[in-house]
């Protein structure tokens, strides 16, 4: 039976952009795995507070798969340990390549396997994805951190406290979801704090509504302080 493809984006957010009402929405502040700033986690619930009398509800929740995302997304990026990245790299001619990518490529390592272990990786992608899909059934939208805190130092993204920080967007990278990332704050020196925002599969519209919503809030983009 041929698979009817969804609505354009544009003909979605006509009815969308009519309003939020009708709209579950979680929030959380943290996965699980790494700390989140205070900075950060204020913006996240004001967020969720901007949105709260404009939806049907708003709930400080989370999906139970969140804690196994970073393990999982370097499972299935680091199966072969890097070596077919380092392959590429050769093969076009990037003998010499940055700090922070070899940084990156060497924490594929700890997760090589073999063709049993890569079967077991991929069956633990399809239990996530179902998780993340029922949880998806009881809301239309989360909001979350982007990153546990500001912007970082160059440099420094490798070192393992921060790179565990990627796993806020990890986590929706391995469901296959539509998010955005909109400016809702700043700390303190004036660096930007941003929020997530994601939606269930096929809905680009949503996130994007709710994302247009929290820009019309608190600002949107604006130029960093000097």
């Amino acid at each position: 039976m041929a698979r009817t493809p969804p609505p354009p984006i544009w003909h979605s957010l006509r009815s969308t952009k009519a309003g939020l009402h009708g709209l579950r929405v979680a929030f959380y502040t943290g996965n699980g795995l790494v700390s989140t700033s205070e900075d950060v986690a204020a913006v996240v619930r004001a967020a969720a507070g901007a949105l709260a009398a404009e939806v049907a509800s708003v709930k400080e929740d989370r999906p139970a798969c969140l804690e196994a995302a970073y393990d999982l997304e370097m499972k299935l990026l680091g199966a072969d340990g890097g070596d077919s990245l380092r392959a590429y790299l050769s093969e076009i001619g990037s003998t010499r390549v940055h700090p922070l990518l070899t940084g990156w490529l060497d924490k594929l390592e700890p997760f090589r396997t073999g063709l049993a272990g890569f079967q077991d990786y991929w069956a633990e992608w399809d239990r996530y994805r179902a998780e993340m899909t029922s949880f998806l059934g009881k809301y239309d939208a989360v909001l979350c951190p982007v990153y546990p805190q500001a912007a970082l130092p160059h440099g420094v993204s490798t070192v393992e406290e921060n790179f565990r920080g990627f796993s806020h967007t990890m986590a929706y990278n391995l469901a296959g979801l539509p998010g955005a990332v909109v400016r809702c704050g700043e700390t303190p020196a004036g660096l930007p704090l941003a929020v997530q925002v994601v939606a269930r599969a096929w809905r680009e519209d949503i996130a994007l509504a709710v994302a247009e919503r929290l820009e019309r809030a608190f600002g949107g983009w604006k130029p960093a302080a000097r």
